[in-house]
């Protein structure tokens, strides 16, 4: 049943949704540069005679006869930070706090070290940091999987596309503590829908 409290809540999504629109253009922009796609971005040519005309800067420049030269210096940048962070990644250690606690310390830095070995952590985390330099945004979404092999859960996490992101329209804190409403959009078939609501 729909309740207002559910109707409150989608007209708050729908607000953060609207409200992240010029942040996911210009993502995307970035991204086209990133790429080497630098003159896709859209002009409108008023001619002598009044009409106006929609081209890319591209069609633009090659109208008139020149080339739409391109030199990107974004990517090789981007590309030498991201083999930087592969040829030196972090280990996470965790440190105790007094000397009796250094034995579960140690324990912690083994299962972290599991954590993200069964994550792929070193790709996820070039591929998170690529799409940070590129956009300013970078997310995971946590939680658990079941493992099949060892026949439990497993914590598990995976990069949130900021395409899918919405969150509290006038949080401005770089640490995320003024957030308190956030989430991402996912495909599900209706019977997943069904049998998670019914």
């Amino acid at each position: 049943p729909i309740t207002k409290e559910s109707m409150e809540i989608l007209e708050m999504v729908d607000t953060a949704w609207s409200a992240g629109a010029p942040f996911r253009r210009q993502t995307e922009r970035s991204s086209r540069y990133y790429k080497g796609d630098q003159w896709k971005d859209k002009v409108v040519i008023k001619h002598r005679n009044g009409e106006k005309e929609v081209l890319t800067e591209e069609e633009y420049i090659e109208s008139q006869g020149k080339p739409a030269l391109k030199q990107n210096l974004i990517r090789p940048l981007v590309r030498n930070i991201i083999g930087q962070l592969r040829l030196s990644p972090y280990k996470s250690t965790v440190f105790a706090r007094t000397a009796d606690g250094q034995k579960a310390a140690d324990m912690m830095t083994t299962a972290l070290e599991g954590v993200h070995s069964m994550n792929n952590k070193n790709e996820r985390d070039a591929r998170l940091f690529e799409t940070f330099l590129v956009s300013g945004f970078a997310a995971y979404n946590t939680g658990y999987k079941f493992d099949d092999k060892r026949k439990m859960p497993r914590p598990y996490y995976t990069e949130v596309g900021v395409s899918r992101y919405f969150q509290t329209v006038s949080a401005s804190d770089v640490c995320g503590e003024d957030v308190d409403f956030c989430g991402d959009f996912f495909d599900t078939s209706l019977l997943d829908v069904k049998s998670m609501y019914a």
